[in-house]
């Protein structure tokens, strides 16, 4: 067949279950159809196929057997094997001694002795199918033992990793359903007496509840005479007194620190401050605000407000002209959903500028024809281009700008796919598709 291991890898699936992940070069193109159909199913995570410009239908035959295929178009072993490892970073091991010890422990809890290896691919290249069948019965009686021992020490975890390499090997295994079947029994049985437990408290609770809700007993009536014709409870008097409460004075109103010259018509008298019951030019003595401009970009659909009062359209020229007597908050929010809300504590007499952050906007790349595909976004950060998936948002940093959109450029590769840059502006706050084409 033509091929060496160049690197494998071991991880926990999302069941718990180890799987190896191994890097294998082959040298005659031809035959990765034969390679991938020989590995067992079940056996590896991921099998990752780097075509380094291949014209033997490489790519198209792994494709097409359930594999990852990923190009590489400049040549060179060395860049091939580096593309195939980045297509899942995280997978990898640190050093090539932690991945040694994690097969040589896998092969141990398989069966087969780590340093009889070369012995058993002799025997394989001997005679194949004949030894794939023995392996497999040797595995299977050798995992179905070590299952049960981990199972008699409650160790159910690691049992049911075992258990569920058995079925991956042959899902039908008889011995093992059953014993599965007996551990789904038990644990119905515990869950129905843990629902009756419960039951039984919540009622024993409700009881309770009821009887400290009853009304208590009534006391018997008093006597009202002794048999000596003498009252024995001695009768209540009662007195009425009128007392004049004097009218209390009237609290003084607050102070209004706050007015906008857009709801007097005057733009440069004072705020008033009136009480209520008092004639204006009494309220002008008291406090006055000071002219007070917030500057607020972007001021497009945007609106403010003073504290907690109503919402209010920021002007045009995105100037906000009030009059403060005291501190007051100020909240800016942008009605496109562009941008973040933004808030500042501005005093009197001061010219502030409030500006609210663009919110990132976000690409969506998609090829429904083609979902192997790899994603390379430029234009987004000082590093050059990003790796995106497909049918999933990225997300695009508009960051500190006049304008709310940002251009970037996106490249699909892959088999059949033009690879020509597409140029797409991501606008803030919103989510863009942008899909491949089909090479002619």
């Amino acid at each position: 067949m033509g091929g060496f291991v160049e690197r494998w890898n071991h991880h926990v699936d999302a069941r718990g279950i180890r799987r190896f992940e191994g890097f294998v070069r082959i040298v005659a193109g031809e035959l990765i159809g034969d390679l991938l159909r020989a590995i067992p199913p079940g056996l590896f995570c991921a099998v990752i196929v780097a075509d380094n410009g291949s014209t033997d239908r490489t790519g198209e035959i792994a494709r097409s057997l359930g594999a990852i295929v990923t190009m590489q178009p400049e040549r060179g072993y060395g860049a091939t094997c580096l593309r195939a490892m980045a297509a899942l970073p995280a997978d990898r091991f640190a050093a090539i001694g932690e991945m040694a010890v994690a097969l040589e422990g896998y092969l141990d809890e398989s069966g087969i002795a780590h340093d009889k290896v070369a012995g058993e691919l002799g025997r394989y290249f001997d005679a194949p199918a004949a030894y794939e069948q023995a392996l497999k019965d040797r595995m299977i009686d050798h995992l179905s033992r070590r299952g049960q021992t981990l199972l008699a020490t409650n160790d159910r975890p690691a049992a049911l990793d075992v258990f569920d390499r058995i079925l991956t090997i042959d899902p039908q295994n008889a011995k093992v359903l059953d014993i599965l079947a007996g551990i789904n029994r038990r644990k119905r049985r515990w869950i129905n007496a843990l629902a009756t437990g419960i039951a039984v408290a919540l009622a024993c609770c409700a009881w309770m509840v009821h009887r400290h809700a009853q009304p208590p007993d009534a006391d018997p009536s008093p006597r009202m005479n002794d048999p000596g014709g003498e009252p024995a409870i001695e009768p209540r008097r009662t007195e009425v007194v009128r007392i004049e409460i004097p009218a209390a004075p009237v609290d003084a109103a607050p102070v209004v620190a706050i007015a906008e010259p857009g709801e007097r018509g005057d733009a440069s008298a004072p705020a008033s401050t009136a009480r209520p019951g008092e004639p204006p030019d009494a309220a002008a003595a008291v406090v006055a605000g000071v002219a007070t401009q917030v500057r607020v970009s972007p001021a497009k659909d945007a609106e403010y407000a003073i504290g907690n009062g109503l919402r209010k359209q920021v002007p045009a020229d995105g100037v906000i002209r009030i009059e403060l007597a005291a501190d007051a908050e100020i909240h800016v929010f942008s009605l496109t959903k562009c941008c973040q809300e933004e808030s500042k504590i501005v005093q009197p007499g001061a010219d502030v500028t409030i500006v609210m952050p663009y919110l990132p906007g976000r690409l969506l790349p998609l090829c429904n024809d083609h979902l192997t595909a790899e994603v390379r976004i430029s234009g987004v950060g000082p590093n050059g281009s990003v790796s995106a998936n497909l049918g999933r948002a990225f997300s695009i940093p508009i960051g500190d700008s006049t304008d709310e959109t940002k251009l970037v450029t996106v490249e699909f590769l892959g088999d059949h796919i033009d690879p020509s840059p597409i140029k797409v502006s991501v606008e803030a706050g919103k989510i863009r598709e942008v899909k491949c084409i089909t090479a002619r």
